[in-house]
């Protein structure tokens, strides 16, 4: 009879954190950057949902997330049609929006910010630097909270 010793789990190189409870919508159409997305962001610790197209990334807006990942060029409505909307609604209008397009003209990213998106990132980039974008617009988010809460 064969000695059989009882191999202890296989982990992954990189253990997800603890979840942080920081909410984040992503509303892309691209899966593969969806899947990175989903992956990285869980890894560290967010809660992810994800809408693939702009109605569908309206709706799931409406359960308030902590921040908002949203790509301009979408099936249905686009990410500009989405900004307004979410800014003019009370219930949405201060979510914090990074825009992750692949519009990298001047002009377009000009429209994004004054539609009232709070950072813009262009496609192709990094990861690592979208997730210190996301932690910094996050701790600018509770900073904005706390003073309110003092006044």
């Amino acid at each position: 009879m064969k000695d059989v010793k009882k191999q202890a789990p296989l982990k992954t190189a990189v253990e997800p954190k603890v979840k942080n409870g920081i909410k984040v919508l992503v509303i892309e159409d691209e899966k593969a950057l969806v899947d990175a997305l989903v992956y990285n962001l869980d890894r560290e610790g967010y809660e992810v949902t994800v809408a693939h197209d702009g109605q569908d990334g309206l709706r799931k807006a409406q359960a308030i997330p902590d921040i908002i990942l949203l790509d301009i060029m979408l099936p249905g409505i686009n990410g500009i049609e989405i900004l307004r909307e979410l800014r003019g609604n009370e219930k949405t209008k201060s979510i914090p929006v990074i825009v992750v397009s692949a519009k990298s003209e001047e002009t377009d990213q000009v429209v994004g910010f004054s539609m009232g998106a709070d950072d813009y990132v262009t496609k192709p980039f990094s990861v690592k630097i979208l997730l210190q974008r996301i932690k910094a617009l996050q701790r600018r988010s509770e900073v904005s909270a706390d003073e309110s809460t003092v006044e």
